[in-house]
């Protein structure tokens, strides 16, 4: 049987909770992620890498890259998340069955995204010097135009974040606070790169909490709700 995948496209799928008979349930079995090691290693190697101390923050980001690496023997296509819980008596009409928008499969496409043969090897992603890293953060260092071993490193931390933390709502304050969003922007995202500008580094203030500010007992002028939001909104 063909299956039409044309108006489908790959999700995020950490969050799946098989406890979950419909998308729409508000109650569910998995924790959510609040903070974790792993995100604490990169916030000691981020501090690291302001100080400058470039070979003690890669300790730190390997630590992580360790814990993440496959080990010999481990089978790469078995992991589908929570999803795994999703069966045809506990769900029948919706992530079982491939007709729903919510199609669920019980594998991942590991081996066909990354076009690789099987393999059962240890995988090695220790970074060993901070002038070679890794094909993919040197594919994106390049294209940023960066040369400086702060520059170099910074990205480096930003993409193993994007990795790590993935869907865990940390990009956009990553980006913003480090002062690369536009940068970013500007080279990797077409929709929003005639547009992106620097005061985008910021949020607008909402306008009901402006309009609920009070001064000496009476509300802010438009004047004074103007100076107070932020630039270019």
């Amino acid at each position: 049987m063909l299956l039409d995948f044309s108006n489908r496209f790959a999700s995020l799928s950490k969050y799946i909770d098989g406890s979950r008979e419909a998308v729409g349930d508000g109650m569910g079995y998995r924790d959510g992620i609040l903070a974790r090691v792993a995100e604490t290693y990169l916030v000691a190697a981020e501090a690291l890498i302001k100080q400058q101390k470039y070979t003690e923050a890669l300790s730190y980001i390997n630590n992580v890259r360790i814990r993440a690496a496959y080990k010999a023997g481990e089978n790469r296509a078995a992991y589908c998340d929570g999803g795994a819980a999703y069966n045809a008596i506990a769900n029948p009409v919706g992530y079982a069955s491939f007709g729903n928008a919510n199609s669920y499969y019980p594998a991942n496409s590991y081996y066909e995204s990354n076009n690789i043969s099987v393999t059962t090897e240890a995988t090695d992603i220790q970074i060993t010097d901070i002038s070679n890293l890794p094909e993919e953060d040197e594919k994106i260092i390049n294209k940023l135009g960066y040369s400086s071993d702060y520059d170099r490193m910074m990205c480096l931390l930003l993409n193993e974040r994007s990795r790590e933390l993935m869907g865990e709502f940390h990009r956009w304050e990553d980006l913003s606070r480090t002062k690369t969003l536009v940068a970013r922007a500007k080279a990797y995202n077409i929709e929003a790169s005639p547009n992106v500008k620097e005061y985008h580094c910021l949020r607008p203030i909402p306008q009901t909490f402006l309009d609920a500010i009070q001064k000496n007992g009476r509300a802010l002028t438009s004047a004074e709700k103007s100076e107070m939001q932020n630039p270019g909104y």
